[in-house]
């Protein structure tokens, strides 16, 4: 549980949730065991924040094969990034840190399971998570808007 609970922390700051393909990416070499990278982004959908987002986003972040080598005030969760992959990024900015990737492979899946565990959070949960119940409210909304959209995509 609280993989799920560090994972959805992350998700729910992100300030920046959108549809997007990967187009280019360059590796920025390794430093403390992290292979560091950035990567040109086409924004296909924004989710949030509501508006006109820009045509490409650059993101950068890093991973390792070693889960325990996390730095102190990483970039970003471990994000391996594959090029032409689609998925729902969750980012700082559209020109800054990936936070977390869900990629279009089982993204339906993955986007019914989190929300129906989010959704089914105690209060106790509610409290170690951070979350008030209308950031919970919230983020289901996005799950559904995430989903809705999947389903019509062509």
């Amino acid at each position: 549980m609280s993989a799920f609970l560090n994972a959805e922390r992350v998700r729910l700051d992100a300030p920046v949730v959108f549809w997007g393909r990967i187009s280019a990416i360059r590796d920025l070499g390794v430093r403390d065991g992290w292979s560091r990278w950035r990567a040109d982004v086409a924004v296909l959908r924004a989710f949030r924040p509501a508006g006109h987002p820009p045509e490409k986003a650059m993101l950068q972040g890093m991973f390792t094969d070693d889960a325990v080598n996390v730095p102190e005030g990483g970039l970003t969760l471990n994000i391996r990034p594959v090029g032409g992959a689609a998925g729902v990024v969750f980012a700082e900015s559209f020109q800054g840190a990936a936070m977390d990737w869900i990629d279009e492979r089982g993204i339906v899946a993955v986007m019914k399971e989190t929300r129906q565990a989010l959704a089914g959070l105690g209060a106790d949960d509610l409290k170690t998570l951070r979350c008030a119940e209308q950031d919970r409210t919230r983020q289901i909304e996005l799950y559904d808007e995430i989903l809705k959209y999947l389903r019509g995509r062509p």
